[in-house]
């Protein structure tokens, strides 16, 4: 019986925060929809990153972006995971320091308006980079 209240409080939990969302954060679903668009008919590249469990995210996003959402006759999404290669997250960190892994992978790629995603347990924010 207790793992069965802990599943139906978990899904209730679950129905809470997507009613929360469906509330109060319309307005950035919309603009992160819509920046991710352009980006995508712009040719744009996008980059996610995160760290522990939001690595994982970034990385499932970015596949959805990848494969899921083609449509037929229009340009594909330019995603790109910053967790994905542990070599140079590891060597960056290591010449470097660990707060420059995702700093330093970007300065080989990143071009005026592509948009940068980072992901947080804490906090979901997006840029888009003009340089």
């Amino acid at each position: 019986m207790k793992i069965q209240q802990g599943i139906k409080n978990n899904l209730e939990e679950q129905i809470e925060c997507i009613q929360e969302l469906k509330k109060n954060q319309m307005p950035i679903i919309e603009e992160i929809f819509r920046v991710l668009i352009k980006a995508r008919e712009d040719g744009k590249k996008i980059f996610l990153m995160g760290n522990g469990g939001s690595a994982s995210t970034a990385t499932h996003f970015v596949s959805d972006l990848l494969k899921t959402s083609i449509i037929k006759k229009k340009r594909r999404f330019k995603a790109f995971s910053l967790t994905d290669n542990t070599p140079v997250i590891l060597a960056w960190a290591n010449d470097t320091s660990y707060e420059n892994i995702f700093k330093n992978q970007l300065e080989n790629f990143i071009e005026k308006d592509d948009v940068v995603i980072g992901i947080s347990i804490m906090i979901f924010k997006i840029n888009i980079w003009n340089t």
